[in-house]
């Protein structure tokens, strides 16, 4: 499902329809024509054949029937109110408890399990602020852990550049119901690979890639819009050399400005919490919460980023110095990335030998602020 879509129950059943009927609808039901067409075909042979034969056919014919069912669910599916997110819930679990039961027969890498894959989904906190949402919001926890991990019979794919997301999946789902997975950033080799296929392999000055390494990392959307600036430039390494300056002057700016907030606290706006799912609703647990850390504990917090490799630092060696409400309020307010221990992705903290889960600068740019940020408030 596209980012950015649904704040509503009603929004969420109409963008999900829309991409079942995109992508997956047609797609099953291409799949589904080749044996439909072959069972059927088989089922209407002729009469006269030996016992054992008559028993597969027999097979066969069910088998027909089942298919049959699919399409059924494949045709609920089109049917159902664009808006009506429950009664697409029932057609989803329907044709997906099906489908993965074809997919137990059919011959390994023709068919698999289907996978929903939600971008942006820290925006169904939204659905918190009224109480017919956070109703909705409970409906569609129940039927993500029952095709999942009761029923088994889809994967959910959960998306969100929000580290304080995953706390918020964890309180609503519990610990055991999901697995962590991470994007990280590219090694500086596979970086190496990527910019030079965005410039479409024309070269780049080594000087030049060096600093952009250096200031950016392997972050693969600074990595696209530092190529595309480039992009426009000649092959002539004064003209890139101060794009890319152009470009660094105008991110530490921006970068220093952000970090340097964190110096405020209270000029901060507040960041929404959103009431605990089960608990009747009530207005004024809505309210904002303000910044929980001091200026002291942000440049505390500054120094020992600095000064640790990569600015990795495990959350168990920052609460010797720093409170824990303090801590996940930085985080909340995205001055920190938070990252646990995943069993997959994550590549780039391989090296780590430390303790998880640790907090870093959100981004190496960040980075770099920080230590600016810390001179300049001595």
């Amino acid at each position: 499902m596209r980012s950015g879509t649904f704040n509503t129950a009603a929004s969420f059943g109409r963008e999900l329809k829309a991409q079942a009927l995109y992508s997956f609808v047609p797609a099953a039901r291409k799949f589904l024509e080749k044996p439909m067409n072959s069972t059927e075909g088989k089922a209407s042979m002729e009469s006269g054949k030996a016992e054992d034969e008559a028993d597969e056919a027999d097979e066969e014919e069910a088998g027909a029937g089942f298919i049959k069912q699919l399409f059924k669910d494949l045709d609920a599916i089109e049917k159902v109110e664009g808006t009506d997110m429950q009664e697409l819930l029932k057609a989803l679990e329907s044709l997906f408890a099906g489908w993965t039961w074809l997919a137990r027969l059919v011959p390994r890498g023709q068919g698999g399990y289907p996978t929903l894959i939600i971008d942006e989904a820290n925006r169904l906190h939204e659905w918190s602020l009224s109480e017919s949402e956070e109703e909705n919001l409970m409906t569609l926890q129940a039927w993500l852990i029952m095709v999942t991990k009761q029923m088994g019979v889809t994967n959910v794919i959960l998306c969100s550049s929000e580290d304080f997301f995953k706390f918020w999946v964890e309180a609503h789902f519990g610990k055991d119901r999901y697995m962590v997975g991470v994007v990280g950033d590219l090694t500086e080799e596979e970086s190496f690979k990527f910019f030079k296929w965005l410039l479409k392999d024309r070269d780049v000055p080594p000087g030049i890639w060096k600093e952009i390494y250096d200031y950016f990392g392997g972050r693969i959307n600074s990595l696209k819009h530092i190529a595309r600036q480039l992009s426009w430039c000649r092959n002539d390494e004064a003209e890139m050399q101060a794009t890319w300056e152009k470009a660094r002057r105008f991110m530490q700016a921006k970068s220093w400005a952000e970090i340097a907030k964190g110096m405020q606290p209270e000029n901060l706006p507040q960041k929404w919490t959103r009431p605990v799912l089960g608990i009747p609703f009530a207005e004024d647990r809505l309210k904002g919460v303000s910044p929980l850390w001091t200026p002291d504990e942000f440049k505390l917090l500054l120094k020992r980023l600095t000064d640790a490799e990569g600015g990795v630092c495990s959350i168990n060696d920052l609460r010797q110095v720093i409170r824990k409400e303090a801590l996940f309020s930085l985080i909340q307010h995205n001055f920190l990335h938070y990252r646990e221990e995943s069993l997959f992705g994550g590549r780039d903290l391989d090296w780590f030998k430390g303790r998880f889960p640790i907090v870093m600068p959100v981004s190496r740019p960040k980075f770099h602020a920080m230590k600016q940020v810390l001179s300049d408030y001595k």
